[in-house]
Parts: C-alpha cells; structure tokens; sequence
C-alpha cells in the first residue's frame, strides 16, 4: 500500500470514496486520487468487482444515456486536445474501454489507437479501430 502519492510524493490524508473493498485516496499537494491498494496485478481491479456497473443497472437500456455522457465529454476533452494536437494527429487513449472516446476523436479526423486492460476493449475492436489489450507498460 501507497503511504506517499504516486505522483509527487506527498502524504494522503483523507479517503475520497471507498467502493467494493476498495479505498481512494486523495493527494493534498496535486489532488491525484489512487488506489490504497495498489496491486501489482492490475486486472484484479477488473477482477475482483464489476467494473463498468456503475455506468448502467441495465445496460440495453441505459447505454444511449452512458453514450450521450461519453460523448458530450469527450467533445470538451478534444475541444481542449485541439488546442495542441490538430486534427489529423495521433492519439492514443489509455484507459479507452468500449472506444467511446475513440469513436468522437475518429470523427474530428485523429487517427487514434486504443489501450485497456479489461475485456471491454474488444468492443472497441469491433467498431474498427486499433487496440491493445495489455497493461499500459
């Protein structure tokens, strides 16, 4: 267990959410939250709970909602990527899970590359674009 920031170094001090046995923790000095419980094996994370759950209860239902979410998010994102990377330059989106992001970034003419660790990134797969499955290392 972590018992300074990842990111630079500072002493947590206050829990930002518990969830499923899971503790994150937030930096006073930078704001980064982190696990408590840092793995070494990341795809516990994945494992050990239902990871995209809180996205939906019922996923046919609810995924034109989670999508219009996506969506309005990644535009603010890309809108704020453009300032520094123009369309027709490359992204890569660590963490892409279904390609939702992907998708947006497509269709403002980045060429984009995926990468995620759990089983989600098949989807994105699906839809067409190039993805890893496999720690960011």
């Amino acid at each position: 267990m972590p018992s300074h920031c990842l990111l630079c170094g500072f002493k947590p001090e206050k829990v930002l959410v518990s969830k499923n046995g899971f503790q994150v923790l937030r930096c006073p000095h930078c704001e980064l939250g982190f696990l408590k419980e840092f793995s070494d094996n990341p795809y516990r994370i994945y494992e050990d709970i239902h990871y995209y759950d809180s996205w939906w209860r019922d996923r046919e239902r609810d995924e034109v909602g989670v999508r219009r979410v996506k969506d309005k998010t990644a535009g603010w994102v890309l809108d704020q990527i453009g300032r520094w990377v123009r369309p027709g330059g490359r992204l890569l989106e660590v963490g892409c899970a279904f390609g939702y992001f992907l998708k947006n970034a497509h269709e403002r003419g980045y060429r984009v590359k995926g990468l995620d660790i759990s089983n989600a990134v098949y989807e994105a797969a699906e839809l067409g674009f190039e993805v890893f499955h496999e720690p960011v290392e």
